[in-house]
């Protein structure tokens, strides 16, 4: 079953989230019959991690990463991003087209813009969706220019009337 929330970024960028699907490793975890599924998680700065999740233990995960091993436990959030946190504050947020790895208690980032092959596929899919508003945006502005040209020319034809009219009628 697919649950979809809002969760509202930035300036007014509004990502859709979808349930345990991108959560729970979706298509991109590997899984065994009724047992846990591993999601591979590739970020930006060349590290990498992995979660692996138990429907039989859902509030729970593990994380690894560089050969170490972190119990996370589910936290709550208002957003509905994913978010599990380790006792010595090594923290995963996850959102639709995103992931990252910070530690809380040292405040420091550790991995940003991680992606599961799931969370690439979304963010494709937003940058087509971004990539078609722009060309609708820029249509109607093109439209709105054209409009406003229109209007300025006939606003001048008519003013060239008037001054014509005026001169020819002062003539006679």
């Amino acid at each position: 079953m697919k649950k979809t929330a809002s969760l509202l970024l930035g300036a007014a960028l509004v990502i859709s989230l979808t349930g345990c699907e991108t959560f729970l490793g979706g298509s991109s975890g590997s899984k065994t019959a009724s047992g846990p599924v591993t999601t591979q998680y590739d970020c930006t700065d060349g590290s990498h991690f992995t979660i692996t999740r138990d429907a039989k233990t859902p509030n729970r995960a593990t994380l690894n990463r560089q050969g170490q091993s972190y119990e996370m436990t589910k936290v709550a959030t208002r957003t509905g991003s994913d978010k599990l946190q380790h006792s010595s504050g090594l923290t995963y947020i996850g959102v639709s087209n995103m992931s990252s790895l910070v530690n809380f208690k040292q405040g420091k980032n550790i991995s940003s813009e991680c992606r599961s092959e799931e969370q690439v596929k979304i963010q494709k899919e937003l940058d087509e969706k971004r990539k078609l508003e722009a060309a609708a945006k820029a249509e109607e502005a093109k439209k709105t220019a054209a409009t406003k040209k229109t209007t300025t020319t006939k606003k001048t034809v008519r003013k060239t009337t008037k001054k014509v009219v005026r001169k020819t009628t002062k003539k006679k």
